[in-house]
């Protein structure tokens, strides 16, 4: 194989030709990252964020593994290749590539890889993955495999809640399996077990980044003469109305259809430039309404330990950039300023606001997520504090905190919604919105941005949406993220009123709440949407 090598100002990338790799990146700041494999087993590797950045990651023949990681993202994108440039420059069309590896089916069925989030872990990725798994799995005319990413910590509770799994579907562990220990993508072992392992449809369900990744290995190791045996399919990861040009190129070259989440995300692909002969499919997340279902609230509080009179929003969305966590804390001081003079300070009145016996009631935040991540949540609190009419203490005895919301069962996250009053999202790009979507199923009003693929279940007549203001380019230099994207910001004070409307306003709460649960019950149940997937979809690939 020869040496494939991409370079930049910001990094390089090279595939040398024992199929290691080394990466290098280097800007203003004076960062260096090496990462060099050879035939050992000692992976050390040290992430910092400090402006002079050194990672090694070095091999050899003994059992040791050492890992410092301060930032997830960093080191995920010192293991995959950057779509900065052409991307010749990570493909390299290998014509040599072994023949002879791929055989039809031996019992007539169609092989289908499905590569995304191991179906046990505990985000919306592992979520979709499992209904796939669980319902694709049962038809007679499908063998499937799940070649699950990033399995790291394994919950027992998960294992046992999804365990509906038809015993002829394959479950393979990419972080197991991956040798040396990485992110737990398994991007330089996929070409393997393809070839070990034929396939007659293979289905990548990431981000470009991760795509990326795997595209390179599956067509530079399983490329060749034997290509033509097998579809490669995107499931199209989307959170903003742009995409690389790279990443575009690549899907038109190597791709042979894409499944969208949204028919706003199918018209979003061709806009951006996927080649009209592509067929593009739409396929929605569904709803489990065995698995998420209402629960008295009463009872849901007492589980968590929460007060029965509180008006309670949660925020269940993990503390990264897309989020817009700092949007969230903003309108909610705002809120809670609000809430204070109108109780205490008794500074606004009627003819300021809407103030009636529903807006004394006690309000809480319900953080679900890790409060120092991207963004430091209690120093924002305390920094908008400064700048509005209002104690901090009185702000902070608003704030409730989840320990480990990153962990918690299908079973906690169903207790949970149904212990707070109302769902809220602040993202600035959405692909889907998993957690308003099943909030919003089992009876919960929402308050959100109205951005990405929450167009395709919200509206105005059962939720509350805050309408983007402003559009900015994000950095798409792989020093900042690697993807880019076009973020819809939204004015934090429109989610501020928008927090007031619904504490002033209980009944229409409630008029929301059902109509949002009757919504998603007619027409997204994962049964129901799988069988469309397997015969609309998946009979025509």
């Amino acid at each position: 194989m020869q040496t494939i090598e991409i370079k930049d100002n910001v990094q390089s990338f090279k595939i040398n030709e024992n199929n290691t790799y080394s990466f290098i990146t280097s800007n203003n700041n004076s960062n260096t990252n090496t990462n060099t494999n050879t035939n050992t087993n000692t992976n050390t590797n040290t992430n910092t964020n400090t402006n002079t950045n050194t990672n090694t990651n070095t091999n050899t023949n003994t059992n040791t593994n050492t890992n410092t990681n301060t930032n997830m993202n960093s080191s995920i994108f010192n293991l995959v290749p950057n779509i900065t440039n052409s991307h010749n420059s990570i493909f390299n069309n290998n014509t040599n590539v072994a023949n002879g590896w791929w055989y039809p089916s031996k019992n007539g069925k169609k092989r289908i890889l499905w590569a995304g989030t191991h179906i046990h872990q505990s985000n919306g990725y592992s979520r979709v993955m499992y209904y796939i798994a669980k319902y694709l799995g049962n038809f007679d005319d499908i063998e499937l495999t799940i070649y699950g990413f990033q399995n790291f910590n394994v919950c027992e509770g998960q294992k046992f809640i999804r365990n509906e799994i038809n015993p002829n579907v394959t479950v393979y562990d990419a972080y197991e399996n991956e040798n040396p220990k990485r992110n737990g993508f398994g991007e330089k072992e996929i070409g393997n077990y393809i070839k070990q392992h034929p396939q007659d449809i293979i289905i990548i369900f990431n981000d470009s980044i991760i795509t990326t990744a795997l595209t390179a290995t599956i067509i530079n190791e399983c490329g060749g003469d034997q290509r033509k045996n097998y579809k490669l399919i995107s499931y199209m990861d989307q959170v903003y109305f742009y995409q690389k040009k790279q990443y575009i190129e690549i899907l038109n070259t190597y791709y042979d259809a894409i499944i969208a989440f949204t028919p706003y995300w199918k018209e979003i692909a061709y806009k951006l430039g996927i080649r009209k002969s592509m067929d593009i499919h739409v396929f929605p997340h569904g709803f489990d309404h065995h698995l998420y279902y209402p629960i008295d609230q009463k009872i849901a509080r007492i589980y968590n330990n929460y007060n029965e009179e509180d008006f309670m929003i949660l925020n269940l969305n993990r503390n990264q950039p897309r989020k817009r966590w700092d949007t969230t804390l903003i309108a909610w001081v705002e809120f809670v300023e609000r809430h204070y003079n109108v109780n205490v300070a008794k500074t606004l009145t009627k003819t300021e606001c809407k103030v009636n016996k529903h807006t004394s009631r006690p309000i809480k935040l319900v953080i679900g997520t890790s409060l120092d991540s991207y963004w430091d949540l209690m120093d924002i609190i305390e920094t908008e504090v400064k700048f509005r009419k209002v104690p901090l203490d009185y702000v902070k005895n608003t704030i409730v905190i989840i320990n480990s919301p990153q962990q918690l069962s299908d079973r906690d996250i169903n207790i949970l919604y149904n212990a707070c009053d109302v769902g809220l999202n602040t993202a600035d790009g959405e692909g889907f919105g998993l957690c308003g979507f099943e909030g919003l199923a089992i009876g919960k009003a929402q308050i959100s941005a109205y951005v990405g693929g929450m167009r395709e279940f919200l509206n105005e007549n059962i939720s509350l949406l805050v309408y983007p203001k402003l559009n900015i380019y994000l950095e798409n230099r792989a020093a900042a993220n690697g993807i880019g994207g076009i973020s819809e910001l939204c004015d934090p004070h429109d989610f501020a009123e928008a927090f007031w409307k619904y504490l002033s306003s209980p009944d229409l709460l409630q008029k929301h709440a059902t109509r949002g649960r009757q919504h998603i019950l007619t027409n997204y149940r994962w049964e129901e949407l799988v069988k469309y997937l397997h015969s609309k979809i998946i009979s025509k690939l």
